[in-house]
């Protein structure tokens, strides 16, 4: 949202899109208590220790919402900065909300109320 997007708002489809994308982050922006415009778009850069710490499950786009929402119950620090999304140069997109809306919102509610930090082990002093 910060760069802005030639395509978003073109179709029906991405306007589904973009009303989802909103409900996700806004939803991620009044329960963790951070201000961010979109949580499933953009390019991420992430250190190799916080990748490996965050432990991530998704193998689909439902992989974004599953990172901002680990690194901040985590207490990693998350930026945004802009970036901007131009019309397709070549072929269309086969993603089709229709297709994984189901495991958008399952992984959604998930990771949003229920999954948890695991507990940090006490280190033993001395031992």
């Amino acid at each position: 949202m910060l760069g802005g997007s030639d395509e978003l708002h073109a179709t029906l489809h991405q306007g589904v899109r973009l009303l989802g994308s909103q409900v996700i982050t806004l939803s991620i922006n009044y329960t963790q208590n951070v201000r961010l415009t979109d949580c499933q778009n953009g390019f991420r850069a992430i250190r190799r220790d916080v990748a490996l710490a965050l432990d991530l499950r998704e193998n689909i786009t439902t992989i974004e919402q599953e990172m901002v929402i680990k690194t901040v119950r985590r207490g990693y620090h998350l930026i945004e900065v802009p970036t901007h999304e131009y019309v397709r140069a070549n072929g269309v997109s086969n993603f089709r909300v229709k297709d994984v809306a189901p495991r958008y919102v399952t992984s959604w509610l998930y990771y949003l109320f229920l999954w948890r930090p695991p507990r940090r082990q006490a280190r033993r002093v001395g031992a």
